[in-house]
């Protein structure tokens, strides 16, 4: 573990990592993803959208069939290569090549007896013989990434023949990797080009100078088609990987309202994420026909400011029939810690600010909004006995929850107070 748990951060950075992980099964687990103007977006339970890549069967046979209909096109090309010759002068003491007469004229008024001869060399690193070698290697790319995404496109293992197509296609780019020319046309590649368009503007200047040798005519036309397809190596990734991010992106504090409302929700059993009449889709509800989990709905108190009517978000709450159950607070911070410590504060009991938050969340309000259950879950590693501060009929219960300190337990304490079987 890279650090102890304290005040500051009562979650070390180990358990942190392991809440993260267990976060992001719980969101692909509970989110439903829409199609959306052509793209998939996951609504989370906070109204937020995460924008991913979703790869369909048809996509993978378009990309099999340009590959197989090119397979013997791209050796044919590599045994045929355009080489374009470079003139150089070189200085030496004996004739190779053509004698610049001139040049070695001057030289010799320097007191040198060296020739200046002209030699020619070849030039394979075109720009349609550096497109040749980029598009090997983004064919092995492509072919890695489909089979990387497999879950995307075959979630029921129904698509097993383009597995292998696959396979195939990423072997086939892996052979042709192999030679020497394309080895050197990917290192000349990195060193010189920043993306594949400044290699695209040279080709178009070489095809409106005549240069493009006859063979190259099926290479352009094929750069057109693939780069389309190569979209998917620069294309938002797929959900798992857009969800790392996003969970990634939590503060603390966020993440533990995560953490809570994710688990109450496993805890609960079948939850679906809910529609709403005249609504899209709502983000925020989950239920399971009897019970209805909302993470912070906001709840007008009936009291006023200036004029204005003030209000309390709770972090979850759970509803049945139509009416509050249970109102839940998450708090990133020992049980024991005071928001504003006095000295006649008791550490056995907690924070009387967050009692009486939860009992203006819990007490105000219409009577549909009211609840007599409220329960505050601390990040604490601490094992105790659930505190209960009763207010009438009201109660709140005080739970440790800490991810090293079996959860299951804390929330199977939950569903025993709210009366869940």
């Amino acid at each position: 573990m890279s650090e102890e748990n304290n005040d500051k951060n009562p979650i070390n950075e180990y358990w942190l990592g392991e809440m993260r992980d267990e976060i992001r099964r719980l969101i692909v687990r509970f989110c439903d993803p829409k199609e959306r103007g052509g793209r998939q977006i996951l609504f989370l339970h906070n109204e937020e959208e995460i924008e991913f890549t979703k790869h369909k069967p048809d996509e993978i046979e378009r990309f099999y069939s340009l590959i197989k209909a090119h397979r013997n096109y791209f050796p044919y090309l590599m045994q045929h290569m355009f080489h374009e010759s470079e003139t150089q002068s070189v200085e030496t003491d004996h004739v190779m090549g053509t004698i610049d007469f001139q040049k070695t004229w001057a030289l010799k008024q320097t007191g040198s007896s060296k020739l200046v001869c002209l030699t020619y060399e070849k030039n394979i690193f075109t720009p349609e013989n550096i497109m040749l070698g980029y598009i090997i290697h983004s064919i092995n790319h492509v072919a890695t990434e489909y089979l990387n995404r497999k879950k995307e496109w075959d979630e029921n293992n129904l698509y097993s023949n383009l597995v292998m197509k696959l396979k195939v296609i990423s072997e086939y780019a892996y052979f042709l990797q192999k030679d020497r020319f394309v080895s050197k046309f990917m290192n000349y590649y990195y060193r010189n080009f920043d993306s594949y368009e400044s290699l695209l503007g040279k080709i178009s200047y070489r095809m409106r100078s005549g240069k493009i040798r006859p063979q190259y005519k099926r290479l352009i036309k094929f750069i057109h088609t693939w780069m389309k397809l190569d979209k998917i190596l620069s294309e938002r990734s797929s959900v798992e990987v857009e969800v790392e991010n996003h969970v990634d992106s939590l503060s603390n504090d966020k993440l533990y309202e995560y953490y809570v409302f994710y688990n109450i929700l496993r805890a609960l059993g079948n939850m679906k994420q809910k529609e709403k009449p005249n609504r899209k889709l709502s983000e925020q509800e989950f239920s399971n026909g009897t019970y209805t989990v909302e993470y912070q709905a906001t709840k007008k108190i009936e009291w006023k400011k200036n004029g204005t009517e003030l209000f309390r978000i709770p972090d979850t709450v759970i509803k049945e029939k139509g009416g509050i159950k249970a109102t839940f607070d998450a708090k990133f911070m020992k049980y024991n810690k005071k928001l504003e410590a006095k000295e006649d504060d008791d550490p056995s009991m907690p924070d009387s600010h967050i009692v009486n938050q939860m009992i203006i969340a819990m007490d105000y309000g219409k009577d549909r909004t009211k609840t007599n259950t409220g329960i505050v879950l601390f990040a604490d590693d601490h094992t105790q006995s659930t505190v209960v501060i009763e207010k009438g009929p009201k109660k709140i219960h005080f739970l440790n929850m800490h991810p090293a300190n079996k959860p299951k337990d804390a929330l199977a304490e939950v569903k025993n107070i709210i009366g869940v079987k």
